[in-house]
């Protein structure tokens, strides 16, 4: 049973006269009521039986999301040939693709708290399949260009709503656990996605990429059209607009250090990826499988450290969890920048170790968004991969100018300061919180 505003406003004026903290009462009796609307609506529209199968659903959107973003990266070569044309060009179909995949985060994080869930994930899923079958016909960079754009528009909105209906569907500690799960898809996707786009594109070229994005594009409509509920909780009447929304998350101190870390620890990653390729072909002469094989194992160590989260993450508070995860990372990124020469086996344990460290850390940081801002969790999320993705963007950019006579060291020890400056924020912010 609710408890409506009225009754709010006549125990106030029962208590008017009375020595008690009513304003307490008040934030106490409401949050009470908001609560019991939630879980009310969860009830009624989300069958118990359901969850997994929907967890599963939106696990392998997300997944299907992350991969549309790097399973490209293999043909770049094959593109500029074929279209007779410049690298920057090819090069501006991926940093396009991510730029509109950014911005749009912060579009469909609001909407879907005003609008719902699935009103907004299945339009950005037929948008995304239009831009796959227009990259796939494509015969110019232009039309390429275009079309990725188009694409991202769509597929900007799988990452949002996914992590957005995970902490509509569980609470506490079971989010946690399912979060870990999500986080570690998410991350296995930029390991995988161009081993996958390797082997298709040796199948029918470039094409076969969007031909494979836009089937499972395809299937991903219909289940989601079929088996997603909508999930998104019912507003109380006098609930915030979105501006109201955007100024209540930026100005929280908890979230500003996790949007700092968030960036920091995407910002490394990414100068990982893109540059563990080029260091493997220099500096120990490897051929473009043999690059795909030294994922692996990383892949697999992100699985574990994801695991791991899934059972430890009981035993330290959300704040202290990012931190300590965080500061493993930061460890693993300096012992990377130091041993990178010293053998193919030492590389293999150091980026292992490292891929643990990264499926141990990501899933704090959408853990403690969620559980912590409730009403406004899809614009939350929103401004959460907008940032990261600003970040996946910005690290191998800068890292390029950081490359001196190949001495790939100062790619990664630059990225270590700024990541222990980032830590270092999370610290004195939280504690400046604790203190309130």
């Amino acid at each position: 049973m609710t408890i409506s505003k009225e009754t709010i406003l006549d125990i106030l004026a029962k208590t008017a006269n009375e020595d008690l903290y009513k304003s307490d009462e008040l934030i106490i009796i409401y949050l009470v009521s908001l609560e019991t609307k939630w879980r009310i609506t969860m009830s009624q529209r989300v069958p118990i039986r359901n969850i997994k199968t929907i967890f599963y659903l939106v696990c392998f959107s997300a997944f299907f999301g992350s991969l549309a973003q790097n399973i490209y990266i293999p043909v770049i070569p094959t593109i500029k040939e074929l279209f007779n044309t410049s690298l920057p060009l090819v090069n501006l179909s991926v940093s396009a693709f991510t730029f509109v995949l950014a911005v749009m985060q912060i579009v469909y994080g609001s909407l879907a708290d005003s609008k719902g869930r699935k009103a907004i994930l299945l339009p950005g899923l037929a948008i995304s399949v239009i831009g796959s079958i227009g990259c796939a016909m494509t015969s110019d960079i232009y039309g390429l260009i275009f079309f990725r754009v188009i694409q991202a528009i769509g597929i900007a909105a799988v990452p949002v709503i996914a992590a957005t209906i995970i902490g509509d569907l569980y609470e506490d500690q079971h989010r946690a656990k399912a979060i870990s799960t999500y986080q570690m898809l998410l991350t296995l996707a930029p390991a995988y996605g161009p081993l996958l786009g390797g082997y298709l594109a040796e199948w029918n070229g470039y094409v076969a990429i969007f031909q494979f994005l836009a089937i499972i594009g395809g299937i991903l409509i219909i289940g989601n059209l079929f088996w997603l509920p909508e999930t998104k909780p019912i507003q109380p009447e006098n609930s915030q607009n979105a501006h109201f929304y955007f100024r209540r998350i930026l100005s929280d101190r908890i979230a500003q250090s996790v949007f700092c870390i968030s960036f920091m620890l995407f910002y490394c990653y990414f100068c990982f990826l893109t540059f563990l390729p080029i260091i493997l072909n220099s500096e120990y002469n490897f051929n473009s499988a043999d690059i795909g094989w030294m994922y692996i194992p990383m892949s697999f160590a992100m699985i574990a450290g994801s695991y791991s989260y899934r059972l430890i993450h009981q035993r330290f508070s959300q704040r202290n969890g990012i931190i300590v995860s965080s500061l493993l990372n930061l460890v693993l990124i300096l012992l990377f920048a130091m041993t990178y020469q010293f053998g193919i086996s030492t590389l293999i344990v150091v980026t292992a170790l490292y891929g643990f460290t990264l499926g141990l850390s990501t899933p704090t940081h959408a853990a403690l968004l969620l559980a912590r801002f409730v009403e406004e969790r899809a614009t939350v999320i929103g401004l959460y991969n907008f940032i990261r993705y600003i970040g996946m963007a910005v690290g191998p950019m800068t890292g390029s100018f950081l490359l001196f006579n190949n001495h790939y060291e100062w790619i990664f020890l630059v990225g270590a300061v700024l990541f222990a400056l980032a830590i270092g924020f999370t610290i004195i912010m939280t504690q400046r919180h604790d203190k309130q």
